[in-house]
């Protein structure tokens, strides 16, 4: 053992022996509440947890708590609606260390106590600043945090705390950190020339926050925006604004690239004008810097909205045609198409304005329903994510049923065979040549048996129809060739359990092998809405919103093709 750590061993244990030995301090007034875990001969709390303490009080009597040394131990004492007693939470922030706790009555009863701290730090935080500043109204400050995580597989952003989100608001920019493990936020003056809030970082698992530094709103000599607050637009617009200044040279303005761009137009009286053109959905600062002075607004960009006159879900008979008239909001162009072409087709698209009219068709002897998508793609080559215009399904046919003893997806091994008993049947096809052969094996009374073979490679699919006599064709199910054996598997930011609140999303990173697209799914129904937010090479944005009732959760899984679901990780849904 090092000299330091026996010598601080040795501390602690004089220290609780001494404790032992003379029991608490003295207390004034007559006992009005008690705890008896707290009036143990000593204490002993786990590093960065809220321990509990439970306080039965007298009627009328009030607590509070106090700590010797508030970075050691912090103490809250609120009070316990469903006892009528008090709950002390104390949380420890140095291991191996030592406070006093003191518990006071209003009638001036008190009891202290020595506490240990236990454990190690769970992670490493700094920023780029740690003094008091000042951030000029109309600007924002981006601060850099910097956050590693002890283990890898805790959540690992960390949380910036305004102690008055009225006056300093700080928000973080992007839950994925850089390759230095860096994360940013968006320090944003909200309130008055010469108020002040103060800013705390922590980890966002823990919600435990240390004091970071003081921020006072100031106001600039010299450069102002006409646009202070967030201005909301949608994909492509072009936004102009104003730098107001009395220097003879134009302000320096930029932004993040990934979702819009900025351009100097020239001068107007008492500064200069800019453009800001909308690129992709997402939220933006614009930064403007002249002479040490900085102002700065958020430009918010949406998804182009979609108007339909028709409602969401229409029935086409087969072989006919239906015209949509769509509002698009926006000066993006969107492209139609049908996410099942295999039920529908575009035939028509006419443009007045901002006015679309999509005529769509039916395709002959089909029978079941597509949704009916637009898209946005951008000059920098990527499509905005699909805008859901309605539904379009074709009816049932009267008649005789056709039946199928299989009509869930399966996979069937390459080389291997499968047959399918069909009742009321006249024809049986594959909608993707080369991947099966069919051949009919068989007839009893209007049984028809068909058998299949996997020809083509392992992944490869293919849908399978029939059809009654002078009916049109319906689905029967998807086969698909399996894939030998795979170790591949997805990887989640994310794998221990945690809560989100109701209404509040999460956002997942998750890493998928090479070359395949991993689905998202929530195990439980109606706790969690999914999307997903993003996808950058190998990684993709999964959110959740949390719509459930408080209390309820739901498993995380992901799936590769072809293989079972992998469990990620348990979120709750918190109040």
């Amino acid at each position: 053992m090092k000299k330091g750590l026996r010598f601080l061993s040795f501390s602690l244990v004089m220290s609780l022996l001494f404790l032992c030995l003379q029991g608490f301090a003295p207390s004034t007034g007559s006992i009005s509440f008690h705890c008896a875990k707290f009036l143990n001969e000593y204490q002993e709390v786990n590093m960065w947890q809220r321990t509990p303490y439970f306080f039965t009080v007298e009627n009328g009597v009030t607590l509070t708590a106090t700590s010797s040394d508030d970075s050691v131990i912090r103490a809250e004492m609120v009070e316990d609606p469903e006892t009528k007693g008090y709950i002390m939470y104390l949380t420890g922030f140095k291991g191996r260390e030592v406070a006093s706790i003191t518990v006071t009555a209003s009638d001036g009863y008190s009891v202290t106590s020595e506490v240990v701290v236990f454990g190690e730090q769970p992670y490493t935080i700094s920023t780029d600043v740690t003094d008091d500043f000042t951030i000029a109204k109309g600007n924002a400050y981006i601060l850099k945090v910097h956050c590693v995580y002890a283990d890898t597989q805790t959540a690992n952003s960390p949380s910036v705390v305004s102690d008055n989100e009225n006056i300093i608001k700080a928000t973080i920019m992007d839950y994925e950190p850089t390759a230095d493990h860096d994360f940013f936020f968006r320090i944003e003056p909200v309130g008055d020339v010469g108020q002040s809030a103060t800013l705390s970082i922590g980890g966002t698992v823990i919600h435990l926050h240390e004091r970071l530094c003081t921020v006072t709103i100031g106001e600039n000599k010299d450069l102002r925006l006409d646009t202070t607050t967030t201005h909301n637009c949608d994909t492509g617009d072009t936004y102009r604004f104003i730098a107001y200044t009395s220097s003879d040279v134009a302000p320096t303005v930029s932004t993040d690239d990934r979702y819009a761009t900025t351009k100097l137009e020239g001068t107007v009286p008492g500064g200069y004008l800019y453009s800001v053109k909308a690129l992709y959905p997402g939220t933006a600062d614009v930064f403007a810097r002249l002479n040490g002075e900085t102002a700065s607004f958020i430009i918010d960009i949406r998804i182009p909205s979609i108007i339909s006159d028709t409602p969401s879900i229409i029935q086409l008979e087969p072989g006919k045609s239906y015209t949509y008239k769509l509002s698009v909001k926006g000066i993006l162009k969107p492209k139609f198409m049908a996410d099942l072409p295999e039920v529908f087709s575009i035939q028509k698209v006419n443009q007045i304005g901002n006015d679309y009219y999509v005529t769509v068709s039916a395709k002959p002897n089909t029978q079941g329903g597509s949704y009916f998508i637009a898209t946005f793609p951008t000059s920098s080559d990527r499509s905005i994510f699909p805008v859901y215009v309605g539904f379009i399904s074709t009816p049932k046919t009267s008649g005789v049923i056709p039946k199928s003893d299989t009509t869930d997806n399966f996979y069937l091994k390459q080389g291997k065979s499968y047959t399918f008993r069909l009742t009321n049947v006249n024809t049986f096809v594959s909608g993707t040549p080369g991947v099966f052969t069919t051949q009919l094996a068989k007839k009893s009374g209007n049984d028809s048996f068909y058998k299949i073979t996997a020809i083509g490679q392992p992944n490869q699919s293919a849908g399978f129809y029939m059809a009654a006599s002078n009916q049109p064709s319906q689905k029967v199910c998807v086969v698909t060739i399996q894939a030998p054996p795979s170790t591949k598997a997805c990887t989640s930011d994310t794998t221990t359990p945690f809560s989100v609140k109701s209404g509040a999303t999460y956002r997942f990173k998750i890493t998928a092998p090479d070359g395949t697209v991993p689905a998202f799914s929530v195990g439980t129904g109606g706790v969690f809405l999914t999307k997903l937010f993003s996808h950058t090479g190998n990684d993709y944005y999964f959110e959740i919103k949390a719509i459930g009732k408080p209390g309820s959760s739901a498993g995380i899984y992901t799936i590769l093709p072809g293989q079972q679901p992998q469990k990620q990780c348990v979120v709750s849904v918190a109040s």
